[in-house]
């Protein structure tokens, strides 16, 4: 793994963002598919689908049980409920990421609660970024475009197996991985 900086002379590296867009999961979140010889997905697993369910649903219980029990302080079950709702709904529009890579069709969709897809000529390296959080150390993969633009993937604790998944999409999508550690002061930026 060498490092690289601002001389590296590749401008996508240089305007790659290193702040974390995911949130960071102490468990597995999603399981790499090869569903053939050309096409890879990368699918949330059971798990991270339930979680982000069940924090809607509770904030609904939360909504509606006021208006049809009575009970002590239901403005305030209300908004706690309103809370849940919204953050549940947010997780898993943001932690529920379906990617594939068809090279046989030369394009790589990503979908959240819409899809969106690229050429695959269109995708310049992966970004793993490392980062420590309550107490765990997480890694991050993203998709990183030729625009510079990033597209999350996942976020968790289980780096070997994160670091697995990059390596076997970069390889069907030919880019680089860049690995880049982050800290509160500064970012190491390192191509793997």
């Amino acid at each position: 793994m060498g490092h690289r900086d601002k001389e590296s002379g590749d401008p996508v590296f240089d305007e790659t963002g290193t702040t974390p867009l995911g949130i960071a999961h102490p468990y597995r979140t999603h399981d790499l598919l090869k569903v053939g010889p050309s096409y890879l997905k990368l699918q949330p697993r059971l798990r991270t689908r339930v979680h982000g369910t069940a924090l809607s649903a509770i904030g609904i219980a939360g909504i509606v049980t006021p208006l049809v029990l009575p009970m002590p302080r239901p403005a305030f079950t209300m908004v706690v409920g309103v809370a849940l709702a919204v953050y549940g709904v947010w997780f898993y529009a943001k932690e529920t990421t379906t990617f594939t890579i068809d090279a046989h069709q030369g394009l790589v969709t990503w979908s959240h609660l819409r899809s969106s897809s690229t050429p695959l000529s269109n995708v310049h390296a992966l970004q793993l970024l490392a980062f420590r959080i309550d107490g765990f150390d997480t890694l991050e993969l993203n998709v990183i475009l030729r625009s510079a633009e990033r597209v999350h993937l996942l976020s968790h604790s289980g780096s070997d197996e994160v670091r697995s998944q990059a390596h076997t999409l970069a390889e069907l999508l030919n880019v680089p991985v860049w690995s880049m550690q982050t800290t509160r002061r500064r970012v190491r930026k390192q191509v793997a």
